[in-house]
């Protein structure tokens, strides 16, 4: 019997490593509420950053709204289902993946356009 348990073990080590390599809706969100901070920042300071995020859903820029496709929790601004209510200025866009954003203070408005 104890020849079988380094079999059992790799075993089972192996299913750990495969179903780890599988994470269906898996996504990370560490871009969105960066992209939200600098927007927060910039309507508290005089800010002119370009920066590339990687928006694993897709996020519609409106006027006025961040539209996200999926909700997440945040507290910067406010929000409604998945809309998130920001002061920016942006001509109305949809970007998903890795995009090069830049973000701009106007006054009390923050401009964001797509780079590159």
């Amino acid at each position: 019997m104890e020849e079988y348990i380094p079999v059992i073990l790799a075993a089972i080590v192996l299913c750990i490593a495969v179903v780890s390599c599988f994470k269906p809706n898996c996504y990370s969100e560490a871009d969105i509420y960066e992209f939200l901070a600098d927007i927060k920042l910039a309507t508290l300071t005089e800010v002119n950053v370009t920066r590339v995020y990687y928006f694993p859903f897709k996020v519609t820029l409106i006027n006025g709204s961040i539209v996200l496709e999926k909700p997440v929790a945040q507290v910067l601004f406010p929000f409604k289902d998945n809309t998130v209510y920001a002061p920016i200025i942006v001509q109305n866009t949809t970007v998903v993946g890795l995009v090069e954003l830049q973000i701009v203070s106007k006054g009390s408005k923050v401009e964001v356009s797509i780079r590159g």
